[in-house]
């Protein structure tokens, strides 16, 4: 159970359960984003940086933001516009249908995507739930 309260400090949004579905073959979700998907390279993100043309990343996928309208403000995402997004994406309180709402403007996965700090902790702490399931089983 501390590896638990720990992924829920580390990841506070339910980006990685709302996207497993995604990954889930014969789940909509999935054929939503299969339809456009590309690999998008580091540099190919960083030329989407405008408001006019606004790619951001977020755990390694990338979404095409521009003309998206955020509740508290676009000027959050422009911050962010070509660039990984993901520890402001999970600062902010994002519900699982906002992250549905992200699928719609999913570009593809971002190729060879260093891991931020955020995804280090979050995976190191689903590997220790994970672990401690084992345990109990």
């Amino acid at each position: 159970l501390q590896g638990l309260e720990k992924s829920k400090q580390v990841f506070k949004s339910n980006f990685f359960k709302v996207w497993k579905k995604v990954n889930n073959p014969s789940s909509n979700l999935h054929k939503r984003a299969s339809a456009t998907k590309h690999e998008v390279t580091p540099e190919e993100l960083a030329r989407h940086n405008t408001p006019d043309n606004l790619w951001v990343a977020i755990h390694g996928r990338v979404f095409d933001l521009t003309g998206f309208e955020h509740p508290a403000g676009n000027e959050i995402i422009e911050e962010f516009a070509g660039k990984d997004a993901t520890d402001k994406f999970e600062y902010g309180d994002h519900r699982d249908e906002s992250i549905r709402d992200l699928i719609d403007r999913y570009v593809g996965d971002l190729k060879e995507a260093p891991l931020t700090e955020a995804q280090k902790r979050s995976r190191r702490a689903q590997y220790e739930v994970e672990k401690q399931r084992k345990r109990k089983a």
